[in-house]
């Protein structure tokens, strides 16, 4: 049974004593069972996530906190008549063990997974969205100091401990429009197999 009140969510987060803690609750968050996640306005998750549900759920139950995503679209026609597409990718928060394991899944593949210390910035903006001929919403760069602060806001100080202990992690298909390799990965059900 899910919680109603934003307020009693908060409390929830700010009850928090461990990364794992925030992890259950992301899980809570993505089954529509709690209605606030930290730097998220609103009380559930975007409709284009609907479907890969299960596999966000899947990766926080793994120790990887999602913090934003998006599935691959292919090419199609905007409201204005110009081309807009896609790519996959999933960005959070996962102990160097788990980033090790998911280097392992993603090798062979054309996958790209970045990580960064929290308080590491760099990295290479890579396109996740394009209209035309613009390109929009960057991922590839380590994101990690804005993020802290925003679950800063939210959690107590032992789960922000437990935080401070994991890497800020990206995970991009860099194939336009594909929307099936990311998705396995991230639930651990493939090591990529037939896709390059």
């Amino acid at each position: 049974m899910g919680i109603d009140s934003r307020e009693q969510a908060w409390q929830r987060w700010s009850n928090a004593t461990s990364f794992e803690d925030l992890c259950a609750l992301a899980v809570e968050f993505l089954d529509g069972d709690l209605p606030a996640f930290p730097g998220w306005m609103a009380p559930d998750i975007d409709e284009e996530t609907d479907d890969w549900v299960p596999e966000l759920v899947a990766a926080n139950e793994r120790g990887f906190l999602t913090t934003a995503s998006q599935p691959g679209t292919c090419p199609a026609l905007s409201h204005d008549g110009l081309p807009w597409s896609q790519r996959a990718f999933v960005v959070g928060f996962a102990s160097p063990a788990l980033v090790a394991e998911l280097r392992d899944q993603v090798r062979g593949t054309r996958l790209r997974l970045l990580d960064f210390a929290l308080d590491e910035a760099g990295g290479e903006p890579m396109p996740a969205a394009r209209h035309g001929d613009r390109e929009y919403l960057f991922v590839g760069t380590g994101e990690g100091p804005a993020e802290r602060e925003v679950f800063a806001q939210r959690i107590g100080p032992q789960a922000m401990e437990a935080l401070e202990e994991t890497r800020y992690v990206c995970l991009v298909d860099p194939v336009w429009g594909r929307d099936d390799l990311l998705w396995a990965i991230l639930a651990n059900d493939s090591d990529g197999g037939e896709y390059k």
